[in-house]
């Protein structure tokens, strides 16, 4: 998975940009399904914060395109107007959650998405591609699961926050594990020392990310069986490392494939381990 350049995807026809980054678009569907999931299920605030959501990441792609297309000017662009009708729609949506349906702690919570977003935004030209970039996508992203869990259950718990430690955990692992696959596709059809020399940074963190959840289990702030959302990333990583490809240089289509079946499993382990959180 990568982070959300907010890299609009170049239309014709000045009509709507919508952001090509598909890792961006996995962590954000998939921290919103997570909370869900985790929160009890659907409810009206869930679907509406679903849609500011959307609306905002949109939005967003279009006022940064109208920003380095123009400069800034001139205001009636398509970009610009695309942006000014998402965003709006996305406060609105926000305001609404938080006024009108008691959402009080919503800003606080989705303050990381939009601090990590201007970051990212203010940045773009010195940190493009780099994986401090990625990782604070992931990082303003993954703050989307607690979100989505606060307005499922209709209250602040330690679950809000666990499940937003286990979505950032799980996301940053893909991203190394990624990396791995990509950049060391030669060390991976050698010898197991060179596998393992390669292969150790995004090794030694799924093992480091076991146990942060195994604390995080002990204050209560996840369940003991939330190391069931971890264990297929983990054992990804270490098959990558441990077993020899055999295959010609990865294809990243064919990686992210993949990498969207280990989503909709770690959805799947949200749905199937929700009772067992804490509330």
């Amino acid at each position: 998975m990568v982070a959300p350049k907010f890299t609009p995807d170049p239309s014709p026809d000045g009509g709507l940009r919508i952001p090509r980054e598909h890792g961006a678009w996995s962590v954000l569907v998939t921290s919103l399904c997570a909370g869900a999931a985790v929160g009890g299920g659907l409810t009206r605030a869930t679907i509406i914060l679903w849609i500011a959501v959307l609306a905002g990441f949109i939005g967003w792609a279009n006022a940064v395109a109208w920003w380095k297309d123009s400069g800034g000017h001139p205001i009636g662009t398509a970009p610009f107007r695309w942006a000014a009708a998402l965003l709006s729609a996305a406060l609105a949506g926000c305001a609404w959650l938080v006024f009108g349906a008691g959402y009080l702690a919503l800003p606080w919570l989705l303050s990381t998405v939009a601090g990590c977003a201007l970051w990212l935004s203010l940045r773009r030209q010195h940190i493009a591609r780099s994986i401090w970039a990625e990782l604070a996508g992931i990082a303003g992203l993954s703050a989307l699961a607690a979100a989505s869990q606060y307005t499922s259950a209709g209250r602040l718990s330690r679950a809000t926050f666990g499940i937003w430690l286990v979505c950032l955990l799980v996301f940053i692992g893909s991203l190394l594990h990624v990396r791995f696959v990509v950049r060391h596709a030669a060390a991976r059809r050698q010898r197991l020392a060179a596998r393992l020399r390669a292969g150790l940074p995004s090794g030694l963190y799924h093992l480091a990310a076991l146990g942060v959840l195994g604390l995080a289990a002990t204050v209560q702030l996840t369940p003991p069986i939330a190391l069931l959302l971890l264990a297929p990333s983990v054992a990804k990583a270490w098959w990558a490392i441990l077993i020899p490809s055999t295959t010609a240089p990865p294809q990243i289509r064919r990686i992210g494939r993949i990498e969207l079946v280990y989503a909709a499993l770690f959805v799947l382990l949200a749905l199937v381990t929700a009772r067992a959180w804490p509330q």
